[in-house]
């Protein structure tokens, strides 16, 4: 894995880890981080997640597409490559992400993505509240 990668990957599961421990602190700093130090993007990277996170509040049946990233990306199965500058995350496939789609169909990586085989996360409700 090249150093860049490297950084993503641990930069990605920081954020998830401060996410899970409700620690602003942490977001702030991994966030910032990831973002190379952009202020800007950081913050904008930070509402997108609030927004999803509201978002699965007032879940209605159907997961939007925001919805459906932050799931795989909890999962662990994509990260956050780099914010674009409307502030929309761009993720990447994870080596477990490319574990998981090697030998499906392209038409079911969504689903190989967003689901894991363990009940435990099937049960998992959306982190950010």
């Amino acid at each position: 894995m090249s150093e860049d990668r490297e950084r993503i990957s641990l930069g990605n599961a920081l954020i998830r880890f401060a996410l899970k421990q409700g620690d602003a602190t942490a977001i702030l700093r991994t966030t910032l981080q990831l973002c190379n130090l952009d202020r800007e993007k950081a913050d904008l990277l930070s509402l997108w997640f609030i927004d999803v996170g509201k978002s699965c509040k007032e879940y209605l049946g159907t997961m939007t597409d925001n919805q459906v990233f932050m799931r795989m990306w909890m999962l662990g199965n994509v990260d956050i490559k780099q914010v674009s500058e409307s502030g929309k995350p761009i993720f990447i496939l994870t080596k477990k992400g490319v574990e998981r789609v090697r030998h499906s169909p392209k038409e079911k990586w969504c689903y190989k993505l967003l689901w894991d085989n363990h009940e435990a996360s099937r049960d998992e409700e959306c982190v950010i509240s």
